[in-house]
């Protein structure tokens, strides 16, 4: 059954033209068909169809004379405040944002380019696409953004478990930003910068750093590094079996993402709150785990259904579910094998081990010997410098 919302599509120049007569009321046809690069047959039936909307009124001459200049109805108004917040919805998007680069560029060294790169570095780590991240850093170079080329090296070296390297790009890029503010960019930067802190060795900084960008975030009205901050405490305290703790701080995490309407986020916070809960009881561990591969998959976050997999890989295998935990492990593992474990692919390597190991291993009623397991490889430390991750 056709859409009613063809009516608004066809001609496609429709809404463009209705957008233009409301930004110029009364604007004399030739003029309007310079300035939108548009044939005279097309803009007849673009306004034809506008007129029989309703959306359109033409402006009458002397003694009621209709003439060809056009102004917007109250009907269009309407629509058009609708389609602002369509747009608002759509505006921080991957295309979004290479239409603003596109057709609204922001400034060389501007802080808005500034933002509007850290986005699409956050839209490639999601995804784990390599490629793109270097696009992006040959991009934040032209766009004379030296901060954000700090910060796409800092994101690809995270990512690949080269944990020094990450460390000394995301340092450069902090001292850098500092200078303009409570950015994005900054944020970002040390939030990964947190992360990075934990797997050196050093939980106090991390932590440190984590409340810091938790501070910066809530000031600068940023859900999305906010619930990450909450998160990351809530994960130095499932480090160190601090259960209660860390159930409240991802607790709040996953609030602060839910009223926020951050999707994604929520995917990546569940998959972390999984993996704590399957630490004191699997099948509860496991329920939160599908539900955070369920709304991964809407959204399309790779790297979250991969590191979900995992987990659901050992608490399937701990359930005595072969098939299901297997078929998960193979899926972690092919998505896993260009990068995006952020300990390396040792690490999915070793956790691979532990998850057929705990399968033929026979049913026990003491299952401490998978978690002391599990606890280790949570405290391995990634590969450093830039020796290139094993596996």
């Amino acid at each position: 059954m056709p859409s009613p919302l063809s009516l608004l599509l066809t001609p496609r120049d429709t809404l463009p033209v209705l957008s233009h007569i409301a930004r110029h009321p009364g604007q004399p046809r030739g003029k309007a068909l310079q300035e939108l690069a548009m044939a005279k047959d097309t803009w007849y039936l673009t306004t034809k169809n506008l007129e029989q909307l309703g959306l359109i009124a033409p402006l009458r001459g002397p003694e009621g004379r209709k003439v060809k200049k056009f102004q917007v109805t109250p009907e269009a108004e309407r629509i058009l405040v609708k389609l602002n917040e369509l747009w608002g919805i759509v505006a921080d998007s991957r295309a979004g944002l290479e239409w603003e680069l596109d057709e609204q560029p922001p400034a060389k060294g501007s802080p808005r380019a500034g933002e509007v790169l850290c986005r699409l570095i956050e839209h490639a780590e999601r995804r784990a696409d390599f490629k793109e991240i270097d696009r992006i850093a040959s991009l934040a170079k032209a766009l004379q953004r030296p901060a954000e080329v700090l910060l796409a090296k800092q994101v690809d070296a995270f990512l690949k478990g080269r944990t020094e390297d990450g460390r000394k790009a995301g340092e450069a890029a902090i001292a850098i930003l500092k200078r303009e503010g409570n950015s994005r960019s900054l944020r970002k930067a040390m939030f990964l910068l947190a992360t990075t802190q934990e797997y050196l060795g050093n939980h106090g900084r991390a932590n440190n750093t984590y409340i810091e960008v938790r501070r910066l975030a809530k000031k600068a009205k940023d859900p999305g590094l906010e619930a990450d901050a909450w998160m990351g405490i809530g994960i130095l305290h499932t480090r160190v079996e601090h259960f209660s703790d860390a159930f409240k701080e991802m607790g709040r995490a996953l609030t602060i993402a839910t009223d926020a309407g951050l999707a994604p986020k929520r995917a990546k916070i569940l998959g972390n709150l999984a993996f704590a809960e399957g630490l004191l009881d699997p099948p509860k561990g496991l329920a939160t785990a599908n539900q955070a591969l369920e709304e991964a998959r809407k959204v399309g976050a790779t790297i979250v259904i991969a590191r979900t997999q995992l987990t659901r890989s050992l608490f399937l295998a701990v359930l005595g579910r072969r098939i299901e935990a297997r078929k998960a492990l193979r899926e972690a593992q092919r998505l896993f094998a260009e990068g995006g474990e952020e300990k390396g692919s040792e690490m999915v390597v070793e956790w691979a081990a532990l998850v057929k190991q705990t399968l033929r291993r026979r049913p026990s009623p003491y299952p401490a010997d998978w978690k002391s397991q599990v606890s280790t490889l949570a405290r391995i430390r990634p590969l450093q410098g830039t020796e290139a991750p094993r596996g």
